[in-house]
């Protein structure tokens, strides 16, 4: 199900790329990881989170799909951003 999803908002290339995308991040990229994914769950239609998405770095993209595709991940930009 997720996977669907992340596909329908990232499209194929950026889900598969986006495990390339190393785990040892700097502070200031996990708290902007961070705040981009705030932004996505703010954004009520899928339509406008495709827009936010297609709008953004090249490397905030992969930050961000990384983010929502593998937990671990994400716990781990939490930890740093604070």
């Amino acid at each position: 199900m997720i996977d669907r999803e992340l596909k329908a908002l990232f499209g194929p290339d950026t889900l598969r790329e986006c495990w390339t995308v190393p785990t040892d991040i700097r502070a200031g990229q996990a708290k902007r990881v961070a705040v981009l994914a705030n932004q996505l769950g703010n954004i009520g239609t899928p339509e406008a989170q495709r827009g936010l998405v297609k709008a953004m770095a090249p490397n905030d993209r992969l930050m961000l799909c990384r983010w929502l595709a593998d937990k671990g991940y994400a716990a781990n930009c939490l930890g740093m951003g604070k």
